[in-house]
């Protein structure tokens, strides 16, 4: 066949939609849907061959078939990972995670298949693949390989029902390519949509090769219409010559850029996220590719035969599928190495373009030219070298995947931060466990010597425990004596027994406050998750309860948490549920009132109120529930506190029932898993709750279950912004309408340093939410954006999780930074 003009314009420009996607992101969006004209235009291509083939020798040879494809794609996509794996060994190691799996589904045309059961994003993913690009190509191969045999038995089929070749072979044959090919079109979109309906993934459904075939059958489907010298076309051909020439080929110059243009405008305006991509982006794009297929072809018949196409047309098309194969994984490494967006695409432009121009006019054509003539000699020594440079390259890629890791570096640091918590949780329930062990075996020894009453001293504490259980509930059986278990298990509070372990009225469980707490662990009047101090004890503060040696000092809030431990072990005067008046023994308990001495929950030095709830709502006289108040000395019950007995640092009048534990939660994705340890180090009194690709409406979720129990912290951080949709603000907003009064809410803008589309979205993010903090005075930004935006070396290799410890520090700085200014503004 001989070569039609101007076809190379359609490769060229699907070649263009596919670099600028690429490597101008920002301004191609959609551009990946260049994949989509090239479908189109192979469809075309190789079915106009086939049925030529057909036409000129009466058969098809599918053995020559395949050896085309294998020379044209195989050999190709092979060398050009010979060629660029071993630079993967000038950058971080990341890179190359799995990169052994990787390899083996391009070299098996399988790697769109290994992508969807995988997970890995075309867009979003925690660090781009070397080959990312090579699921487009397995999807071609297998188009090839399928249509390939089909056409066989067609050809195999027409030759059984008609013995001779005719016209009416040709037809049968013609009308069957057609017809499957509108089937498959047909049956492959419907799929698509029925993909869309089910709510399977964009990633499933734009990898799938069922819901991909239909732009290489829709170019197929044209291919069997006029095909290349077939029937058809010498009658558009005549059609086309008959009259006014120059008219039609600037009409077909018209509309076949006015096509390109309108493909354009789409891959501007929409991206990967867009369900009308899905919808209608594919099938406009075929469709408009077929009519420039048709326009070029049309062109070609009507200009001079000896006017031939621009020289850089024809290099460009030559080259396209080199540089498809070379430009992804140049880029990938040039753009580890070479910070700045512009200077690394065109740095990955000139290089593969030079890798691509080796490869077309000298690799190729020593391997694929002819055994004779006076070129011989010079062919070996071209195969010599290309032999020699593509062992180095695979030794030196044996070496890249040998030592490639198992898990990237930032997934290292979420297993270490996970794992960090783990321990920590195991060692507070071990802990807590031991408590209760040693508390059981001291209150059956306390019963006992209460008993024999050899003591009087225990028999007037005896009746006590009586008296306040009679008042406050059962404790499972367990009288507990005016005590406590410090975080050694050796509790003072008048007195104690066999060996100073356990106190007096002391815990449910060794863990739990007088007459009971919540999972046996909550300090006086409850604490928050167990751990709360009475009287506001340090984070790992110790002392006993208050007590002295003549049992009649008053438990009082001090700096030191001097009430209580840092575990929330024991109590002196509450109920588990809070339910009656408590009984003291001989004026002991009595609850400080003093104003400022409660605050909305306990600060990380312990400066807080002497009765803290299970919720970290209480005052000075309030119960684990808020539903009984303490007894005094004369046994008077003192007056409820006031707005000033609770002493709010933010000077904001609220509700008791808005009052919420004391502390920071965090709920972020996998940016804060990255810095937990350090942000856990470095805030007081802070939770981390973050997961991998977590979602904003999943935050969200999780901010409200946290809330239903009462266990959200005054602070809550929100930083879920980094896997980011169209629909961010909306999500955003349900956030802020579903928390309730009493809480301080930090945002934390998302960075994504990548040129994609994730990191469009995360800038728009950043930008609205800083405008949200205007509308509402209870919210802080955390502006991450902006802060690494200004230093992003410090980030990993993929420029949006911690790259180390300077990020993980700055990440917590930031945040208690935050958190230090919203204490200065009115809480919800």
């Amino acid at each position: 066949m001989n070569r039609i003009k101007w076809f190379d314009s359609v490769r060229a420009f699907g070649l263009f939609l596919v670099l600028g996607y690429h490597l101008f992101h920002s301004a191609l969006p959609g551009g990946f849907l260049g994949v989509d004209v090239f479908f189109t235009f192979s469809g075309f291509l190789i079915t106009a061959l086939i049925m030529e083939e057909v036409r000129k020798n009466g058969d098809f040879a599918v053995f020559k078939y395949f050896k085309r494809r294998v020379q044209r794609i195989l050999v190709p996509m092979y060398l050009s990972i010979a060629f660029t794996l071993p630079f993967a060994l000038l950058i971080s190691p990341d890179f190359t995670v799995g990169i052994a799996k990787q390899l083996a589904s391009a070299l098996s045309f399988t790697a769109n298949w290994f992508n969807i059961f995988s997970g890995s994003s075309y867009e979003a993913q925690l660090m781009p693949q070397l080959y990312m690009h090579m699921w487009s190509l397995a999807v071609l191969m297998q188009f090839y390989v399928a249509w390939g045999i089909v056409c066989a038995l067609l050809s195999s089929v027409s030759k059984a029902i008609y013995k001779k070749y005719s016209s009416k072979r040709l037809l049968f044959l013609n009308g069957a390519v057609l017809t499957i090919s509108l089937l498959v079109a047909i049956g492959s979109y419907m799929f698509l949509r029925l993909q869309i309906v089910s709510e399977i993934g964009l990633n499933d459904i734009y990898f799938n090769t069922l819901s991909r075939l239909f732009p290489f059958f829709i170019g197929a489907t044209a291919g069997a219409i006029w095909g290349i010298n077939s029937k058809q076309d010498k009658a558009i051909k005549k059609r086309l010559l008959s009259e006014h020439k120059k008219q039609k080929a600037a009409a077909m110059i018209i509309v076949s850029v006015a096509s390109a243009a309108v493909i354009v405008f789409i891959f501007s305006q929409y991206d990967f996220n867009d369900l009308f991509i899905y919808k209608y982006g594919f099938v406009l794009t075929s469709a408009l590719t077929v009519v420039m297929i048709y326009c070029t072809h049309g062109l070609h018949i009507l200009t001079p035969v000896k006017m031939k196409e621009p020289a850089a047309l024809t290099i460009a098309s030559e080259m396209s599928y080199d540089l498809y194969l070379f430009h992804w994984p140049i880029y990938i490494i040039v753009s580890a190495v070479v910070l700045n967006h512009i200077a690394a695409s065109l740095t990955t432009l000139a290089v593969s373009i030079s890798f691509s121009a080796l490869m077309v006019y000298i690799v190729e054509k020593a391997l694929f030219a002819g055994n004779g003539g006076k070129g011989m000699k010079h062919r070996r020594i071209a195969l010599a070298a290309i032999g020699a440079v593509t062992a180095a390259g695979v030794a030196l890629g044996g070496f890249v995947v040998y030592k490639a890791p198992a898990i990237t570096s930032i997934e290292a640091d979420f297993v270490a931060n996970y794992v960090a918590s783990d321990v920590h949780d195991m060692l507070l329930m071990s802990q807590k466990a031991d408590y209760g062990r040693r508390a059981d075996e001291m209150s059956a020894s306390l019963k006992s010597l209460s008993h024999e009453g050899t003591d009087s001293e225990l028999g007037e504490e005896r009746q006590v425990s009586e008296e306040s259980s009679q008042s406050g509930g059962e404790m499972q059986g367990e009288a507990a004596l005016q005590g406590s278990i410090d975080e050694e298990g050796i509790g003072a509070e008048q007195g104690s027994a066999e060996e100073g372990i356990g106190a007096l009225q002391g815990s449910a469980d060794g863990a739990g406050a007088l007459q009971g707490s919540a999972d046996g662990a909550g300090a006086l009047q409850g604490s928050a998750d167990g751990a709360g101090a009475l009287q506001g004890a340090m984070e790992n503060g110790d002392g006993a309860d208050g007590g002295n040696q003549n049992n009649n000092a008053q438990p009082q809030s001090t700096a030191q948490g001097q009430a209580q431990t840092a575990q929330g072990q024991g109590s002196a005067t509450q109920t588990a549920q809070g339910q009656g008046a408590t009984q003291t023994a001989q004026g002991q308990g009595a609850t400080q009132t003093a104003k400022g001495q409660d605050s909305v929950a306990q600060t990380a030095q312990g400066q807080g109120s002497t009765t803290l709830t299970a919720q970290g709502q209480g005052s000075a006289t309030q119960t684990a529930q808020g539903q009984g108040a303490d007894v005094g000395e004369d046994g008077a019950t003192p007056p409820a506190a006031t707005t000033d007995d609770i002493g709010d640092d933010s000077g904001d009048t609220e509700p008791e029932d808005r009052k919420w534990p004391e502390g920071v939660t965090l709920i972020g994705d996998s940016v804060p898993l990255g810095a937990k340890s350090a942000m856990t180090r470095t805030i007081p009194n802070c939770v981390v709750d973050a997961e991998v690709s977590r979602t904003v409406p999943q935050g969200r979720n999780i901010m409200v279950n946290l809330q239903n129990k009462g266990e959200l912290r005054e602070y809550v951080v929100i930083a879920v912004g980094t896997n980011a949709n169209y629909d961010y603000a909306e999500q955003l907003l349900k956030i802020v309408t579903a928390l309730e009064p009493g809480h301080r809410l930090i945002f934390v803008t998302p960075y994504d340093g990548n040129n994609n589309t994730n990191g469009r979205l995360t800038k728009e993010t950043a930008e609205w939410l800083r405008g949200l903090s205007w509308q509402y005075d209870y919210i802080t930004i955390a502006d991450w954006n902006y802060i690494v935006g200004e230093q992003a070396n410090v980030l990993a290799a993929d420029k949006v999780h911690m790259g180390g410890s300077a990020s993980m520090e700055l990440y917590a700085q930031m945040v208690l930074d935050a958190v230090n200014v919203a204490s200065q503004k009115p809480a919800k």
